[in-house]
């Protein structure tokens, strides 16, 4: 059995799912379990179908959003992004699979295991990035913050060492969110 999401990825993560005896698998595909299931203002709790535009959308109506930028990639579903450990596109965080807060997986044998780093620290370290090994991650648990706008400033540089190591730690002192 495989899950896809997006399926953006070139890999052959995608590829449809085999059995063991070489038999056609089973692949499943999650975009319909989708929406969000819990909202405070520190975390959101999304069902992993949800892609990111549907997620930033609802959070918007609740003046949220996530405290983790995904990048422009707003087609992933949150559930493939957290499996592949994508990466999105702030300098000071890992990929999406470390700010995962909780999670909830199905095994094999259908059983639902709900995840998290107090409790099961080195499972939550197995399931994040797992590749879809540990089971099918059905739930994931972000952290959010009140909405904010970014101001997109442009300009030339001629000398790009001068600029990673005099500018660059200059303007990421400076301003809390700076992407380059």
């Amino acid at each position: 059995m495989k899950v896809v999401g997006f399926a953006h990825s070139w890999a052959g993560l995608y590829t449809p799912a085999k059995a063991s005896d070489g038999s056609a698998g089973i692949t499943l595909a999650l975009h319909k379990l989708n929406g969000i299931t819990q909202v405070t203002d520190t975390h959101v709790e999304v069902l992993a179908g949800t892609s990111f535009a549907q997620l930033f959308q609802e959070l918007h109506a609740m003046n949220l959003t996530l405290a983790w930028p995904p990048g422009g990639i707003q087609g992933l579903t949150v559930g493939g992004a957290v499996s592949v450990g994508f990466h999105g596109s702030q300098m000071s965080v890992g990929g999406v699979s470390s700010v995962v807060q909780g999670l909830r997986l199905l095994d094999t044998s259908g059983n639902a295991h709900d995840l998290d780093d107090s409790s099961q620290p080195q499972a939550m370290r197995a399931a994040r990035m797992a590749l879809g090994m540990c089971g099918i991650l059905t739930r994931v648990q972000l952290p959010v913050t009140p909405e904010f706008h970014l101001r997109r400033r442009r300009w030339r540089v001629d000398d790009m060492d001068a600029f990673l190591d005099q500018q660059l730690p200059q303007l990421k002192q400076q301003y809390d969110r700076f992407h380059w």
